[in-house]
């Protein structure tokens, strides 16, 4: 039950009551994974992102085909610039789950972060094809298309991104592709 009242505070933004929730949890049953996968999400979304890899780091001792756990900890790996811990965490989540989209995407967004373009756009290009509406997708993968020297396939990309809605993109058209290349 106090799980359960951790998700509902958590899913309200509540995150210190969801903390003391699962920390209730936690203390009934230290061996519920799925606790110390909520309490890092909780910090995770904190900011807090040292203390939410060691909660993710207790889900997935408990529980090492725990897909989510995997994720929370790469997400914060990649918010304290540790990206190679990430990759490898993205990596896990995806071993586990071949489904799991988000996970190929910040994997590649990753990957690109660290200069490794060309096996980023194999990420890049399963969650365009699971997901043909995801814009940022686009954008980022046009970003790395043209850090491989295809300026080409990067406006497709920049200019599918703008024409999905993402103006973040106009820039890089303007940039790379010509000010009239943007559709509107």
């Amino acid at each position: 039950i106090f799980y359960n009242l951790g998700q509902v505070k958590f899913n309200l933004n509540k995150f210190d009551e969801a903390i003391d929730a699962v920390n209730k949890s936690i203390k009934i049953d230290n061996r519920y994974s799925i606790a110390y996968s909520l309490k890092g999400g909780c910090l995770l979304k904190k900011g807090d992102f040292k203390s939410a890899i060691k909660e993710f780091n207790k889900a997935i001792e408990l529980h090492s085909d725990f897909p989510k756990a995997f994720y929370g900890r790469g997400i914060s790996k990649a918010l304290s610039q540790d990206y190679k811990g990430s990759i490898v965490d993205f990596t896990a989540t995806i071993e586990l789950d071949k489904t799991f989209a988000q996970a190929y995407y910040n994997r590649a967004v990753s990957k690109a972060i660290l200069g490794n373009h060309i096996d980023a756009l194999a990420d890049y290009d399963f969650i365009i094809e699971k997901d043909p509406k995801y814009a940022e997708a686009y954008f980022n993968r046009g970003i790395s298309k043209i850090n491989v020297k295809d300026t080409k396939g990067g406006c497709e990309d920049f200019n599918k991104a703008v024409a999905l809605g993402y103006k973040a993109a106009e820039p890089m058209v303007k940039m790379y592709c010509g000010q009239n290349s943007i559709v509107q």
